[in-house]
């Protein structure tokens, strides 16, 4: 079974929304899919010092709150925070390592 992201990129950066019926998902200029019409994207989330991929991020695909839910089945609460944009972020400001999970 192929994964959404993996079927996304077959369709050429192009993809139908899996989660409105109007919408179109396509790469952002921060080279993470979000859908044109509603909420469904790839949040930013990132790690403290203390936790276990220090200074560094990871992005989950979902809504807000089903990316959240996610991160808090993966990680438990051993995150710091979840961001719409790798800018607000600090990943580049900071120097931030993406986590592949």
């Amino acid at each position: 079974m192929t994964s959404l992201l993996d079927q996304i990129e077959a369709f050429n950066e192009e993809f139908p929304c899996p989660f409105c019926e109007y919408g179109v998902v396509i790469l952002n200029n921060d080279h993470i899919y979000q859908c044109d019409k509603c909420n469904y994207r790839g949040w930013i989330f990132t790690f403290g010092f203390s936790h276990k991929y220090p200074n560094s991020y990871i992005v989950i695909y979902g809504t807000e709150q089903s990316s959240r839910d996610k991160m808090i089945q993966m990680f438990g609460r051993e995150w710091a925070f979840q961001y719409e944009t790798k800018e607000q972020a600090g990943v580049e400001k900071f120097n931030l390592n993406e986590v592949f999970e």
